[in-house]
């Protein structure tokens, strides 16, 4: 019985293990982009360096993981001085702080083809728990081996420690709620 027990557990292992797929995420045809209030307005930025793999469950959702990594060099908001001052020591300090991390902890299916997936996200230094809205897209012809994601995320930029100018921040002219959209492709390795 004993022998039986470990064949099946060996089995079941063997199987799920099967299931997931590895994806690295294509940074050439997705999107990574943010916006925040700014005075009466808002600024809409986005990234363009950036890389991750995804281990997709499609029998076990729940047991898919990500971890992605994104260069803060390439901050691209459409003004390059407002670029040069995101970089700067006053908000990303790309000198000390080069890179934005993600690792997920827990998928939690919240549909058909709905998730959450809770992680750590590393900003300037900071760890702080987030927490990823994530939809998979349909396919849109039966030929390819690409997978394609909705992601959205709320952060707070001052729980990273993204302030600079205490008048600034008092007026409340740039404001602390950033809302992160991300439409992923992930080919199959």
């Amino acid at each position: 019985m004993k022998i039986a027990n470990s064949l099946l557990f060996w089995l079941v292992s063997a199987s799920l293990a099967i299931s997931a797929e590895q994806y690295a995420l294509d940074a050439a045809h997705s999107q990574l982009s943010f916006q925040v209030r700014h005075f009466a307005s808002s600024v809409t930025g986005k990234f363009s360096d950036f890389s991750g793999t995804v281990i997709f469950n499609r029998a076990q959702p729940e047991r898919s993981s990500v971890e992605a990594t994104i260069q803060v060099q390439s901050v691209d908001t459409g003004i390059k001085d407002r670029d040069h001052h995101l970089l700067s020591a006053e908000f990303f300090d790309v000198q000390k702080f080069p890179a934005i991390t993600f690792k997920s902890t827990t998928v939690d299916r919240t549909g058909e083809r709905t998730a959450d997936v809770h992680g750590n996200l590393i900003m300037h230094g900071t760890t702080r728990p987030v927490l990823l809205h994530v939809e998979l897209l349909p396919e849109s012809n039966g030929a390819s081996d690409s997978l394609y994601w909705k992601v959205t995320a709320s952060l707070k930029r001052k729980s990273f420690g993204l302030g600079w100018n205490a008048l600034i921040e008092a007026s409340q002219a740039v404001g602390d709620d950033i809302s992160i959209r991300m439409n992923i492709v992930t080919p199959a390795r």
